[in-house]
C-alpha cells in the first residue's frame, strides 16, 4: 500500500518533497548560524558625551546651527563570529527628564553607527518636546538603545543641565497663488501650528479669492524650509526640497473662511468652509451670528446683553458639499475654556471644555481670534 502512493506521486510530487526537505534543513541552518552569532550575555554599551552632570548649556538663538551635544558610544558586541555574518541593529536615542525614562521621547538614529550629534535648534526642539521649560535650567537624562530582533539593551544614563528657549510653535505657512501672495515669513492669519509638535497642523484660513471656484496656494515649513504642493489628488501633499517645483493646492469651495487640518506623516489635508456662532444662556441656547472681518482675522459680535453668571460658547456651522448648502449651527466644531480660561476645542469627539461665564450684567462685544494657529486661539469679551 506504501508502495502504491509513492508509485503514483510522479516526477512533480518527488519535486516537492525534496524541497520540502531542502526547506527544513535551510531553516536548520539559519536557525544555528543566528544562536552562533548573537550573544547578548555580558554584552554592555558604554554611553560618552561632551556635557556631564556638572556642566550646563544655555541654549540661544545665537548658538542655534552650532553642533552643541555630542554623544559617542560602544558597540555592543553581539557578534561571536562576524566572518559568518553581519547584524543590523538599530540604535534609539532616549532624552527625558527623569531617570526612570517613563516619559520622555525616543528618536530612531539609525543602524551601524556608533556617534551622534544635535546642533543647538535641535536639541532645543527636544528638550521642549519632552516638557523642558524656556528660560529655565532642566535636568536631562540621556541613554542610547541597541534594538535587534526586539530585544533592547541599554547604555548607561548621562545627565546635563540645560536651559532651552522658547520658539514659536511649528508652522506651515500658506503662500498663495492665483492673484493673492503672502510674505515668505510667518505670518498670522496664514499659517497652520503644530500644537502638540506631532507633524499634525491646523489652522483657519480666510480665502478671500477664487480662482475656478478653489484657492491655490502651496504650504511652507517654517522647521526645515519644505515645501508641500498637490499630490495626487485635493486632499494629499507632496513634499518637496524646492517649493517652486510643486503642483498648487486646490482648497475647494473658495471664497469662504476654512478650518484646515495638515499631517504631514500622512501627506493628507482636509478643509471644511465654517461659520462662528455663539449659543448660550444669553440667547436660551439658540445661535447668534458673528460677523468675520478680514481686516482682524477676527470674528464679532456686537451689542451682546449679557445677564450677570450668564455663560456661552463659540459654535459652527459648516457647509455640506452633498447639499451644496451650510448646515445648521451645531457643537461638533466648538470652543470653550479650560481651568485655567484658555480657549480649547471643545466638540466631537472631545466634548469637555466649560462654558464661558460672564460675571456682570451689561451690554459686551465677543470677539474670537483663530488666526494665530492651533495653540494660539484666543477670544476677547468687552463690556461697552
Amino acid at each position: 500500500m506504501r508502495y502504491f502512493k509513492l508509485k503514483h506521486w510522479g516526477l512533480n510530487g518527488w519535486l516537492l518533497l525534496v524541497l520540502a526537505l531542502m526547506s527544513a534543513l535551510q531553516l536548520a541552518c539559519k536557525k544555528d548560524l543566528f544562536e552562533a552569532n548573537i550573544n547578548t550575555v555580558d554584552n554592555s554599551i558604554t554611553l560618552t558625551a561632551n556635557l556631564g552632570p556638572d556642566q550646563g548649556i544655555s541654549l540661544s538663538e545665537q548658538n542655534s546651527e552650532m553642533t552643541l551635544l555630542i554623544l559617542k558610544w560602544s558597540d555592543p558586541g553581539y557578534f561571536t563570529d562576524t566572518a559568518r555574518g553581519n547584524v543590523i541593529i538599530s540604535y534609539i536615542l532616549d532624552l527625558d527628564t527623569s531617570a526612570s525614562f517613563g516619559a520622555g521621547k525616543s528618536y530612531n538614529l539609525g543602524v551601524s553607527l556608533t556617534s551622534d550629534s544635535l546642533t543647538g535648534l535641535s536639541l532645543n526642539n527636544k528638550l521642549l518636546a519632552i516638557g523642558c521649560t524656556p528660560s529655565s535650567a532642566n535636568i536631562v537624562y540621556t541613554r542610547i538603545r541597541s534594538v535587534f530582533n526586539g530585544d533592547t539593551l541599554a547604555s548607561n544614563t548621562i545627565s546635563f543641565t540645560a536651559t532651552p528657549y522658547a520658539l514659536p510653535l511649528p508652522a506651515l505657512l500658506i503662500m498663495g497663488e492665483g492673484g493673492w501672495t503672502t510674505p515668505a515669513t510667518r505670518t498670522n492669519g496664514y499659517l497652520l501650528t503644530s500644537a502638540k509638535k506631532d507633524n499634525k497642523y491646523e489652522g483657519y484660513i480666510n480665502f478671500s479669492y477664487a480662482n475656478w471656484g478653489g484657492a491655490n496656494c502651496k504650504l511652507l515649513s517654517t522647521v526645515d524650509n519644505s515645501g508641500y504642493g498637490w499630490g495626487t489628488d485635493a486632499y494629499t501633499l507632496q513634499k518637496g526640497a524646492d517649493i517652486s517645483t510643486l503642483g498648487n493646492l486646490w482648497i475647494t469651495p473658495c471664497p469662504n473662511y476654512m478650518k484646515v487640518n495638515v499631517d504631514l506623516d500622512a501627506l493628507t489635508i482636509s478643509y471644511t468652509p465654517i461659520k462662528f456662532f455663539m449659543s448660550g444662556t444669553f440667547n436660551n441656547w439658540g445661535n447668534s451670528a458673528m460677523t468675520f472681518d478680514a481686516n482682524t482675522n477676527k470674528w464679532t459680535a456686537t451689542g451682546v446683553k449679557f445677564a450677570a453668571g450668564d455663560s456661552f460658547a463659540f459654535v459652527t456651522s459648516v457647509w455640506d458639499n452633498a447639499t451644496a448648502s451650510w448646515n445648521d449651527p451645531s457643537w461638533d466644531i466648538c470652543y470653550k475654556i479650560d481651568e485655567e480660561g484658555t480657549l480649547v476645542f471643545a466638540g466631537d469627539p472631545v466634548w469637555g471644555g466649560n462654558n464661558i461665564t460672564v460675571a456682570q450684567t451689561g451690554t459686551y462685544t465677543v470677539s474670537l481670534d483663530l488666526s494665530n494657529g492651533d495653540g494660539n486661539y484666543s477670544f476677547e469679551v468687552i463690556k461697552d
